[in-house]
């Protein structure tokens, strides 16, 4: 899912849009249930105002990998081939075959690896020109900042590299298995293995020093299973007591903000940000928080 100005565009499931109970941390909610659109729909790319309303189906294509750049919205369908569409919902356009996945849009190009070619990194025009092959890494996790791609290498035991967006200058950053990868400003965050605890998050400089970990937790168990940074805030999700957290990126501050008492039928994706909004994606539907600003 992606957000633009007031409006948050996702696939659809059950968009939970709360009011009836209350956070101290999220303060209040409002509500609104896509459930009555019917299964028909589930998957379908659609937007809906930051406050619950204008709920919109914009074309019949299940997505995933959601960006939204001007006015257009770029996505990969269920069978993985990469489209554009417009804002509004016109103009869908097929851009490259394949099975694309992690996509990032930036600077005229889309980068994505491809699943078709034991996930390797690809990048194309916008406007469907100029595919390229630029490594031949198995890659996941792909984050495209300025003129570097950073991505988790599956080919070396799931440790970070990076390279440049024209496949020069690969550097590998870290030992660890990292999972989760989000780059913010001149450091890395990610999950790593936290022995007896689980995953635990980890942050590293872009150049590969200064590994630290983020105390969170200090009990057995299974450990954190998702994380997204955003801001001077990591939010993540404690599997342990199935409940959603943020801790400043120093370590400081540990806050619980939601517990979502899972149901045996959920099967939990990812802690997303949309600027002032946290949204939780547990498989079945969403949890969209208040204002967390």
């Amino acid at each position: 899912m992606a957000r633009q100005g007031e409006w948050i565009y996702y696939a659809n499931r059950v968009f939970w849009y709360y009011q009836s109970c209350y956070s101290p941390a999220w303060g209040p909610r409002v509500c609104y249930d896509s459930a009555s659109d019917g299964k028909e729909n589930h998957g379908k790319l659609c937007k809906i105002r930051a406050d619950g309303t204008g709920n919109m189906l914009l074309c019949d294509d299940r997505c995933n990998f959601i960006n939204v750049v001007g006015d257009w919205i770029y996505y990969s369908n269920e069978c993985g081939k990469l489209y554009k569409i417009r804002t509004d919902g016109t103009g869908r356009q097929k851009l490259c075959d394949g099975s694309c996945a992690c996509v990032n849009v930036l600077g005229g190009w889309i980068y994505y690896y491809n699943e078709l070619d034991d996930n390797r990194i690809y990048k194309i025009r916008t406007d469907g020109s100029g595919k390229e092959k630029l490594g031949d890494d198995s890659a996941e996790y792909i984050n495209v900042i300025g003129s570097m791609i950073y991505y988790q290498n599956s080919s070396d035991n799931e440790s970070i590299y990076r390279m440049g967006t024209d496949g020069s200058n690969r550097t590998k950053i870290n030992d660890d298995s990292s999972w989760y990868i989000n780059v913010a400003g001149e450091w890395i965050f990610y999950l790593a293995d936290g022995d007896y605890r689980g995953d635990q998050i980890y942050k590293i400089r872009v150049d590969g020093t200064n590994r630290t970990e983020l105390k969170v937790n200090e009990d057995p168990g299974v450990g954190i299973t998702a994380l997204n940074v955003y801001g001077n805030w990591a939010y993540y999700y404690d599997h342990n007591d199935e409940t959603v957290y943020r801790i400043r990126i120093d370590g400081s501050e540990k806050t619980a903000l939601h517990a979502l008492s899972m149901r045996s039928e959920d099967n939990f994706v990812g802690v997303f940000t949309a600027e002032d909004r946290i949204i939780v994606d547990y498989g079945h539907g969403y949890f969209l928080s208040g204002d967390i600003s």
